[in-house]
């Protein structure tokens, strides 16, 4: 009776006392006892630092807290796109009105490979793809992808993504190009919107090309005109009305 009191106490929210934190590889110790295809992905992978999930909550120890801020937090926790499952629980103590929070998340794999090979018009050539997108468990990405053909064309892309830039709420995302003509480079620092009573985004934008423009004529190049183009861009913007 005693618990079935706090329930209903506690089922529009409460003042939280305590916030537990678990993470997960993506598969149980007995699943990877069970299975040397489980435990080898277990293996490969570093399971989600608790320091990452925290930081995405945007409440606290002695906070009030109601069910739709801890269903918000479900959703976004599974939008931030490292987890393959996430539960928040609300845990009733002793204390009337007072609740814990259990946050647990079990992790997908996050390991990024794959490889190519084409033949077209009697062009062939062969790409590939490399990455980890939680990388060591602290929830960034870094990529590394390119392509090459037998014609003498040539391909890097090296990508960069820190959601929680020194533990804080903004984003880094650094997007390179590298080419026989030259390279193109963008750098975004945001700070999103993150909940749904968050009201304050901005960010900056900066462009770097430098490349040689190829003009052709019947097939053949007749002309490299050498681009270099900087550029930039910043905003600020503010959200209003009801939840």
């Amino acid at each position: 009776l005693f618990l079935l009191m706090l329930f209903f106490l506690l089922r529009d929210g409460g003042k939280l006392r305590e916030i537990h934190v678990s993470t997960r590889n993506i598969y149980s110790q007995q699943e990877a006892d069970g299975n040397v295809f489980y435990a080898f992905f277990n293996t490969l992978h570093s399971t989600t630092r608790p320091e990452v999930v925290r930081r995405e909550l945007w409440f606290g120890e002695g906070d009030y807290v109601t069910d739709e801020s801890i269903a918000e937090l479900e959703r976004n926790l599974r939008a931030f796109g490292k987890f393959g499952a996430v539960k928040t629980t609300l845990v009733p103590t002793d204390q009337p009105g007072v609740a814990d929070l259990d946050v647990d998340t079990r992790d997908r794999f996050s390991l990024l490979f794959s490889a190519h090979a084409t033949l077209v018009g009697g062009v062939s050539g062969v790409s590939g793809q490399i990455g980890e997108s939680n990388l060591l468990g602290t929830g960034k990405r870094v990529s590394l992808s390119g392509n090459s053909t037998n014609d003498g064309e040539h391909n890097v892309d090296l990508n960069y993504d820190d959601p929680q830039l020194l533990g804080s709420w903004h984003r880094l995302m650094v997007d390179t190009n590298f080419t026989q003509e030259g390279h193109d480079i963008s750098v975004d620092l945001t700070r999103p919107l993150k909940y749904l009573e968050d009201t304050t985004t901005y960010g900056v934008n900066l462009d770097a090309t430098k490349r040689n423009v190829d003009y052709y004529e019947r097939g053949n190049s007749v002309a490299a005109v050498p681009l270099l183009q900087n550029s930039g861009r910043a905003f600020a913007a503010r959200a209003y009305g009801p939840r």
